[in-house]
Parts: C-alpha cells; sequence; structure tokens
C-alpha cells in the first residue's frame, strides 16, 4: 500500500462506495492533512483531518468498493496517522461522525460515542458523533 498527499483530482479515479462526493464540498477544506491509500494503482481509501479550532481537529474517510477488501492495512495505516497528526498539530480532542455501519471499525481506533445526531443524513437516518482525547497531542 502506497499512501500520497490527497489531492481533489483524486476523487475522479475514486470507485465510491456510497454517493459519489462533490468536489465543491472538499474543496473548502484545506486538505493539507488529507490522504489517498493506493494499492495496485487504484484509490482505495481516502483519510483527511481537519482543524476545527486551537487543539481540536474533525476526521474524515472516503470509502471505496476496494475498502473492505484492504481493511487492515488501511486499519494500520489510519491508526498511524491519527497519533501522528495528533502529536504534530498538538491535538487534545479529534471528532469524527460516522453512520451505523462503521460504530465496531471507529470504536476500534479508541474513539467513543459522545452523542447521536439524529436524521442529519439527507435521507433522515441517525449519525453518531464520536471522540478521541490526547493529552498534549500523546
Amino acid at each position: 500500500m502506497k499512501v500520497i498527499n490527497f489531492k481533489i483530482d483524486h476523487l475522479d479515479l475514486i470507485a465510491f462506495k456510497h454517493n459519489k462526493i462533490c468536489k465543491d464540498i472538499l474543496e473548502s477544506f484545506t486538505l493539507e492533512n488529507a490522504k489517498s491509500f493506493i494499492v495496485d494503482n487504484r484509490v482505495v481509501f481516502v483519510w483527511g483531518l481537519e482543524m476545527i479550532r486551537e487543539g481540536v481537529g474533525h476526521c474524515w474517510s472516503i470509502p471505496t468498493i476496494y475498502t473492505q477488501k484492504n481493511k487492515i492495512l488501511i486499519h494500520k495505516k489510519t491508526s498511524l496517522f491519527i497519533q501522528k497528526y495528533a502529536r504534530k498539530l498538538n491535538i487534545h480532542r479529534l471528532q469524527t461522525t460516522i453512520d451505523n455501519n462503521h460504530v465496531k471499525w471507529i470504536e476500534s481506533l479508541g474513539f467513543k460515542r459522545e452523542s447521536v445526531l439524529e436524521k442529519i443524513t439527507t435521507d433522515k437516518k441517525d449519525e453518531y458523533l464520536y471522540t478521541k482525547f490526547f493529552n498534549n497531542g500523546n
């Protein structure tokens, strides 16, 4: 698996698992802390982290149809990136929103459920706010 800096044009290379992500949404992100995970010249997963305010980050991901097949490597790399960026950016709180299908995975990365975001999706489904806390970025 090769991990490279994510570029907005990578969206054109993704075989989306869910609804296609609009470039306009990601163009509002800084993307300097975003990575594309590549296997066999395919984007298999994208992970990113946006700083909301000093010490607080929000991580996001874009799964593809190839994510499940590469889930062990993706899990290991994502775990390393979380630790790396928590230290680098001096994060004390990292959060993400997640649907019910990915709860087991996010909890295995050490996140804890903080709240339910009721009817937050366009089809009025719930998602969950998960958080992970760090002491001085560690």
